[in-house]
This record gives C-alpha cells, structure tokens and sequence, in this order.
C-alpha cells in the first residue's frame, strides 16, 4: 500500500474530473501518483462513472527498417541513463518513458545472446562440414592404401 492521500490531492482529482480530464493530465499533475493509484482513488471517492477513460488505440504495423539496431538501442539506453544521472525534477510520466526505454534495451541483449547463439550454431555447422571431409579423406586413403 502507497502514502496516504492528502485533502489536497483528493481534491485536485475531484476538481480535475469534474473539468473532465484525462488520467495523463491527472498523473502529470499529481507527482508521486502512478496511473493506477490514481483510478483506485477515483473508484474510493466514488468517481468512477464521471471519469475519462483513456481510449483505446491501436498500434501501427513496425517495419524492419523501423527496429533499432544494438547501436541504436544502446545510444537511447545511453541517453536516458544520463538523464537519470542528471538529476533535477522530472515528471512521472518521464520517469515511466526512462524506465521503458531501460527495459526494452534489456530485450536488446537478450537478442545479442541469440545472435551469438545463433552464430555459434553456424561455426559448428561449418565444423562438422570440414569434419566430415576430412574422415572422407581419410576414409579414401585408408581404402587406397589396401
């Protein structure tokens, strides 16, 4: 269970639903909310059929040449680890971005473990060839040989 809600951040949501908006404008101005404490107050105050549900949307087919490359992915893990080291007051909705681009990276290495898996699975493939001609070979020398 979270911080208790104060007076203030009860009424700054009742005030905010009533002017009909979104959970994203009530996050942004409630630091230290997460989206989903935010609907569970609103469900206690009994809020629930006045407020704005986010719609639905769907997502856009990514293309390959829309998937970043482990260089990429690396510079944008980069550049929100520096943010993070920087300090300084940022809003929720930020913080959640930082912490999506963090975990998608991690994906990213997941995938750079398959690859190498992947590449291991072709050397030995190619080891196993030059196995093979070299039992042949030997095969067909020792059948000379007789």
């Amino acid at each position: 269970m979270g911080k208790p809600w104060t007076s203030e951040e009860n009424a700054t949501v009742k005030r905010m639903i009533e002017e009909g908006a979104s959970i994203d404008e009530i996050f942004s101005a409630l630091h230290g909310r997460t989206a989903g404490a935010i609907e569970r107050q609103v469900g206690r105050l009994g809020l629930g059929q006045k407020f704005a549900r986010a719609e639905e949307f769907s997502l856009p087919k990514i293309e390959d040449a829309e998937i970043l490359s482990r260089e990429e992915a690396l510079k944008t893990l980069s550049a929100a680890m520096k943010r993070l080291r920087e300090g300084g007051k940022t809003s929720e909705l930020e913080m959640e971005r930082l912490r999506i681009i963090i975990a998608a990276v991690r994906n990213y290495t997941v995938f750079d473990s398959y690859e190498k898996y992947a590449e291991l699975e072709e050397r030995i493939r190619r080891l196993e060839t030059v196995v093979e001609t070299a039992e042949k070979a030997e095969e067909t020398t020792h059948t000379e040989g007789r």
